[in-house]
């Protein structure tokens, strides 16, 4: 069965390897989903890989202009413990509070431009930037309401 990988994995040596140990023992969080593959059988599993890779909104967001060919999601979710979500919890809610802070100064008061902080050129430069949103006073709403952030290890 091509989801039953526990005979033939085997963990390439100093790379942080996701779902197995270094013994090419599985953690126990990839043994309950190796388990739930299992149950729901081969095809069940390619057809939900199918209708994920194929939904609109994947079209509509992976590909670009320029990309004639659009590249399959990984089928296989990055399996995080509650312990570890913690921990990145802490650093993604920082990330986008201080995304948010930028955001409005970028479009208020512009203190990080006056005092040097960020390059003039950068922001006007920018053709994303949107001059007629730019204010005087400060923003109170959020402007961060939606953020991915890559999550890397390493060993």
């Amino acid at each position: 069965m091509k989801y039953d990988i526990l005979n033939s994995y085997k963990v390439q040596e100093g790379i942080y390897d996701e779902l197995f140990q270094s013994d090419n023992e599985p953690r126990e969080i990839t043994k309950r989903l190796l388990q739930k593959l299992l149950e729901i059988g081969e095809s069940e599993a390619e057809r939900r890989k199918n209708r994920l890779n194929y939904t609109q909104y994947y079209q509509a967001v992976i590909k670009s202009q320029e990309e004639t060919e659009s590249r399959d999601l990984d089928s296989i979710p990055l399996l995080i413990t509650p312990e570890e979500w913690q921990k990145l919890k802490e650093g993604v809610i920082q990330r986008a509070k201080l995304y948010d802070i930028i955001v409005k100064d970028i479009y208020s008061n512009q203190r990080l431009i006056k005092e040097k902080i960020l390059p003039p050129a950068v922001v006007y430069g920018n053709p994303n930037f949107l001059n007629m949103i730019w204010r005087e006073e400060s923003w109170d709403d959020s402007f961060i309401n939606l953020m991915s952030t890559d999550i890397v290890r390493d060993k």
